[in-house]
């Protein structure tokens, strides 16, 4: 009679580890975290539209001929990398913490509909074939690290990620990318520079009675074409080109680049040709030069600074003059 007991005992026992065991792992399968777009990573691959919108405009990117374009503007390319962290850091974005569902709190977490007046939100969305995935992202926490996010009508906290909301900024920035040391002739408008057998750049157009502002002055002109980098584009048009400055640059291999410079209202654009007689502009590319394939059926608006490198004037290099003074 007390073996049997023993053993009902026993029976008891081992039937409350195994409850025990299986009440531990649901709770440990509870608290493991959710994506905030589940199945997102699996169709990384797919995905050949991005749309992201905001109350005030919207930016949409596509997938075409094996690169990214910015439909607003006029399908320039897109960055890449920035596009690709960007998928990445959505996808693997988790849900941290429940927070409201409630409509009034809303507005507070940047999280109000778009067609709602001063909504704060950015409607995100990936295309991928048949199946889209959407989030609408609201504020940065303020209190931990993490943005909300808004599912149907529940708000939660979920990772931290940036999104790029202007079209412009999702251009590619960098248009054309050329080393200094390829280049051997410049030509900005009547000024010529021409590298000498030591490798500094003659200016042969000094007058007699004038001096420059420092002697490296005339190797700038030759670095006009590094790393050159857009803040808009639009549509090459032939109108734009009206009477602006010419500056030619040619490089070590005969290739020529020609720049035209121009300000309209508060923008200053240029319009480059890269063309060498038996060099075609699309092939044109080695390790230290860079041109893009479609450079000139596009415009570019940039900086002052970078604009200011295409339109230098005699007096630019020259140092100030010294000013007579009276002898009694």
């Amino acid at each position: 009679m007390n073996q049997k007991v023993l053993i009902i005992l026993g029976l008891i026992v081992v039937a409350m580890a195994a409850l025990v065991a299986l009440l531990s792992m649901d709770g440990t399968t509870e608290e493991e975290p959710t994506l905030l777009l589940p199945g997102l990573k699996q169709k990384l691959t797919d995905i050949d539209r991005v749309e992201i919108e905001t109350a005030s405009g919207s930016v949409t990117l596509t997938a075409r001929d094996g690169d990214w374009l910015v439909d607003q503007k006029d399908n320039y390319r897109a960055k890449r990398k920035e596009l690709s962290e960007m998928v990445s850091e959505l996808a693997s974005a988790k849900l941290e913490e429940k927070k409201t569902s409630r409509s009034e709190n809303y507005p507070r977490l940047g999280v109000s509909s778009l067609d709602e007046e001063d909504s704060e939100a950015t409607r995100v969305a990936f295309h991928a074939g048949e199946q889209v995935f959407t989030v609408l992202l609201g504020n940065s926490s303020q209190g931990r690290d993490g943005r909300f996010a808004r599912i149907e009508n529940q708000v939660w906290l979920t990772d931290e990620v940036s999104i790029e909301k202007d079209a412009a900024g999702w251009l590619e920035p960098v248009i054309i990318d050329v080393d200094a040391e390829e280049i051997a002739r410049v030509e900005l408008g009547t000024l010529v520079f021409e590298r000498g057998e030591e490798g500094d750049f003659e200016f042969l157009q000094l007058p007699d009675d004038r001096e420059l502002k420092y002697p490296s002055i005339t190797n700038e002109p030759a670095r006009a074409l590094t790393t050159v980098r857009l803040e808009d584009v639009a549509r090459h048009d032939p109108e734009r080109w009206e009477g602006a400055n010419q500056a030619k640059f040619f490089t070590k291999d005969q290739t020529q680049v020609s720049v035209q410079a121009i300000q309209r209202g508060e923008g200053n654009w240029l319009h480059f040709n890269v063309g060498e007689s038996n060099v075609e502009e699309s092939s044109v590319e080695s390790e230290s030069t860079r041109f893009a394939s479609d450079l000139s059926a596009w415009d570019y608006r940039v900086s002052s600074y970078i604009y200011d490198d295409f339109v230098k004037s005699l007096d630019d290099l020259l140092a100030e003059e010294e000013e007579e003074t009276e002898v009694e």
